[in-house]
Order: structure tokens, then sequence, then C-alpha cells
């Protein structure tokens, strides 16, 4: 018979926390809204799990002064809604399960403790070497990557952009621990010595500051990578943490290759600085890596996922970056099979193609596999969205800032996707919060510019589309916002001088298609923009995948030649 862990005022099972007292529910520590009913709905069935509770007990103990009539839809309201939010299906249920005419049964499994918290700090630096730095961050994000790993059930872990604030920090592990939720905070110093490093590693439990265990390993550099394995193993044997068997019969790692090593490395470091210079930075390096070891499956998703934000950021066609994201994508998949990091590389090429169904198994592949990683998070969120699967794509979103909450492109991306879920006030309130993070984060004024313009505040659009140009100097990005946001206010001549702008460059280098065409929506040139639109699609354009929900392109939604290519991508309108 299934066992529910019953705490103190406790519930857990799965990803769920239930905190009986404050009627709270959480999923991955973030809270869930669940009406009252629902919630004593779902008390009742772990009450007394594995067991039939009958229509007629719910009736007695939870609707005693109601119709019959009215009870009957009440039940079957609220176990839909808790249905929702646990991401359950009547026909292939994993938590509640119906017994027809009878009633309900929780067949959930519990877990075996709640989920522990880890923030892996950044390593510290003791080579003297500022050049150097590429090396102990490299080791920070694989030890990341390993931790996450080890046991997706009961081990989440901090992601590597929170993480990376934290370097060089004064503040005490109490007070990190409060800032993060952390349960243990890890602790690392590398000394490199040409072809040796020495690596010193302690673990601390935030509530005391007690030293749960600390070690010191002297390596040959070759075996630096794989020694995050090692430890990742340790630290969960500290905190008794039983490893997944995913993670204990993984793929044995053999990059023995310290020239490999260190080319994946700086590849890693320069991906980071999230900069066209430095994607092309980390493409070389990460060939580099390759052309030492062909079997070096990171280096392969390195590769992916460089491409991809080279497409994203518009620096290259997609024509140019799809084909090369793809391959890489799937050599690294193949290679190994049990790396999160590979199947979201993956699933984002998919994304590119069009696949939806195969990119949301890689998705789920990535999750499953790791779901301390925030970037499987983030795209899925996106594919969630572009399908109208608003509540599902802020769950992902809310699991990604739970995971990286300093992380400030993830925050822009909630206001993302509360924009294209249309909850506008929600969207401006998450702006706010995001700019006391960094107000001069310019994604974050990208999408506030968007909604001004859907809320019909012109002025502030264009305020906001200008502080966009203002922080990306001459940027696609930048002229398309200011244009549509200038023409939404009727300022056409103003649009119309940065659109023959574009067009120009268009002939020389990469514009976006797409852009155009959102530009000649805000102009009511329905015609320039289906024709613009037709040729996105040619061109195998990314941003097609919000053309079902995209607000912007409402004006054209009535139009068969938009309904042809809705039908052509495979989206419902």
């Amino acid at each position: 018979m299934p066992q529910v862990r019953r705490q103190p005022e406790k519930v857990c099972f799965g990803a769920y926390e239930i905190h009986l007292p404050t009627q709270e529910f959480f999923k991955y520590g973030l809270r869930i809204k669940l009406p009252p009913q629902a919630f004593k709905v779902l008390q009742t069935l772990l009450d007394r799990p594995g067991q039939l509770v009958t229509r007629e007990e719910f009736h007695r103990a939870l609707w005693p002064a109601d119709t019959f009539v009215d009870f009957d839809h009440g039940l079957n309201n609220a176990i839909k809604k808790i249905r929702d939010v646990l991401s359950d299906s009547v026909g292939a249920p994993r938590y509640i399960e119906t017994l027809p005419k009878l009633g309900y049964r929780f067949i959930g499994q519990s877990t075996a403790r709640r989920r522990v918290v880890l923030a892996v700090l950044p390593f510290q630096n003791l080579s003297g070497d500022r050049d150097d730095e590429y090396f102990s961050d490299g080791l920070t994000q694989e030890m990341i990557t390993q931790a996450g790993g080890v046991n997706p059930e009961q081990l989440l872990v901090i992601a590597r952009t929170t993480s990376m604030t934290y370097k060089h920090t004064c503040k005490g592990v109490e007070e990190i621990g409060r800032e993060l939720g952390a349960d243990y905070v890890l602790e690392s110093s590398v000394r490199r010595d040409h072809e040796r490093v020495r690596i010193t590693i302690q673990l601390i439990r935030t509530a005391d500051q007690v030293q749960v265990w600390t070690s010191t390993y002297d390596r040959h550099i070759s075996g630096s990578i794989m020694l995050q394995e090692e430890l990742a193993r340790e630290v969960a044997a500290r905190i008794e943490i039983q490893l997944s068997p995913a993670y204990a019969n993984r793929s044995a790692r053999s990059h023995s290759d310290p020239l490999a090593n260190e080319a994946y490395l700086r590849g890693q470091y320069f991906v980071n600085q999230f900069t066209a210079q430095g994607y092309w930075k980390a493409i070389d390096y990460f060939h580099q890596a390759i052309d030492r070891d062909s079997e070096f499956a990171e280096a392969y998703s390195g590769l992916a996922d460089a491409y991809r934000w080279l497409i994203v950021t518009d620096t290259i066609s997609p024509s140019e970056g799809g084909r090369k994201m793809n391959d890489a994508a799937r050599q690294a998949v193949q290679r190994n099979n049990s790396l999160a990091e590979s199947h979201t590389a993956l699933a984002g090429a998919l994304l590119t193609f069009c696949d939806w169904p195969g990119a949301e198994s890689e998705f789920k592949r990535a999750n499953a596999l790791n779901p301390s990683y925030p970037g499987s998070h983030r795209l899925y969120a996106a594919l969630l969205a572009a399908q109208k699967r608003h509540r599902e794509a802020l769950e992902e979103m809310n699991q990604a800032l739970r995971l990286d909450p300093l992380s400030l492109p993830i925050n822009a991306e909630v206001v993302r996707t509360m924009y294209y879920a249309r909850d506008y006030d929600g969207a401006v309130a998450q702006a706010e919060k995001a700019m006391q993070l960094d107000p001069a984060y310019y994604r974050i004024h990208f999408w506030l510019g968007r909604v001004y313009a859907q809320q019909g505040k012109h002025q502030q659009a264009v305020d906001e589309s200008e502080r966009v140009l203002k922080a990306t100097p001459d940027s696609i990005l930048g002229l398309t916002e200011l244009a549509y946001t200038l023409a939404a206010a009727g300022r056409a001549a103003g649009a119309r001088t940065i659109l023959r702008t574009l067009e120009e460059r268009s002939r020389s280098s990469w514009v976006p298609a797409y852009n155009l065409a959102i530009i000649h929506v805000a102009l009511e040139e329905v015609d320039e923009a289906m024709r613009y639109l037709q040729k996105a699609y040619d061109e195998h354009d990314w941003a097609l995948l919000v053309l079902a929900v995209e607000p912007r392109l409402d004006p054209l939604r009535s139009d068969p030649r938009f309904l042809e290519l809705c039908r052509k991508l495979r989206f419902s309108v």
C-alpha cells in the first residue's frame, strides 16, 4: 500500500509539500495556489493513502449543508483543480485515481525525506593568476551540474548565475543560507600549479554553521573535472542523500586529455559572458575540445548552446546556425544520454525546426535527469507559452527562478511569460520586482515596453524602448522595439525612419524578416506584414515560436494567410 510520509503538521510526496495548519501547498519549494475546498479534499485523500474515499464520505465530511447537486459539482471541480496543480491525468494517474461511481484514492508514492537545498559557492582561485578564473569558474559550474543530478527527488541545487553573485563575498554562511533558502553551503578553493591542482572543499550546515565535512584532493589537471562527480557523491553521502539509479548507473566520463578539458572550460567561460563575441570564442574552444576528444559530449552540447544564442540574439540567421546547432546537439545526446544539458540542447534545436512534440519530450527528459538545471525549465516555458499552456509555462519559470533567484535573464523571462499570458498587471509587478536586482538591465525594460504598449500606455512604452536602444546601441532588437512603440503611439514618421534603416541593413547583413513584419503591423500595413511573415517562415525564424500568442500580431488573426501560417506551424488559433 502506498505510504505518505507525515512530519509534524506536514505531508510530503514527490515534488510536493503540504503544510496542514496554514493550508499551504508547495512544489519544489514554490507556493502554488489551491482553493480552500480543493485543499480539504486533497487533505482527506492524504489522510488515507491507498484507500478509497467514497463520494458519500466526502459529502458528509465537507459538504454537510449542501444539496447533492451542489456537492457533485463541487467535488468534481475540486478534484479537477487538484489534478491541474499536480499535472495529473484521469487516464494515466500518478496521484489521484478515480474509481468510477465510487470515489477517489490517493496512489502517490512518498519521498523518503524533505528535499534538501544546496548552494555551491564559487571555487576560490588561489593560484594567484587571474587568467585562471576560467578554470575555477568552470569547476564551479561542473560541481553544480554534478550535484544537481545526484537525486532530483531529494536534492535541489542553486544554479550557477545566482551562485556566482557570491564570488569574493564577505557574507557568512548563515546569511547566504537565509537569502537562498539553502540547508547546506559548499565552499571550495582550487590552487593550480602547472599540471597539478589542489582542491579543498568543505560542506557547512547553514542552520548552525557546523562543518559537516572537509577534504583536500591533489590531482593531475586531467582529472579535475572528473573529480567533481566523486565530490558530488561524497556530498550526497554526508547529507544522507541516496544516489538515484540514473546517476548511480550513468555512463562513466573519460575525458583524460587535459587540453580538451581546458578548452571546454574556456568555452564555458566565454558562453557565460552572454555576448556575441563571447559565443564565437566559445565555439572556437568547444571545437578545440572536440578535436582532441571526439567523445566529449559536454563540448558538443556547449557548441549547440553557443549557436542557439547566436541565433536568438539575431547575430546569425537560423539557416546559418540551425543545422550546426542541431548536429552538435544530436552528437551530444549520442555520446552521453544521461546529461540534462545534452537533452536541453537537442530540445532547443527541435524548437527551431518546429518539432513541438519532439522538443517537449527532450525537455521532460532533461528535467527528469536534473531538475536543478534552470536552462531546461526556461526553454520549456517558452514552448509551453507558445502552445497557450500559460499556467504550466509559469510553473516552469517559477522553478527556474527558485533555482536561480538572482539571475537577471530569468527574472526578465518571468515578465515575458506573463506578457504572453496577457497578464499585464502581473507582468508590471514582476518587472518592478526584477528591477530591484538591477534597474538598468535592458531585458526587463524590453518586456516592460511591450506590456505598456498593449496597455495603451504609449509614452511609457516609447520610454522603455529608448532605454533598450541606449543599452544596446544600434541593435536590431532595440531599433525594432522603438519602431513598433512609435508606430503604436501614432508617430508613424519616426517608425518609418527606423524601418528604412533596418531594410537597408538587411541588404548586406542578417535582419530577421519577423522584425520587419512587426513594424508593418503597427503601421497597419497588413500585406507587407504578411509578406515578411511568410519570408520568416521560409527562413525558419525562431521568433515564429510565438505566432499564436504574440499580442502584437492580433490585427492579423482573422487574415486567412495568417491562419494558414499557423496551420503550417501546427499552432491552434
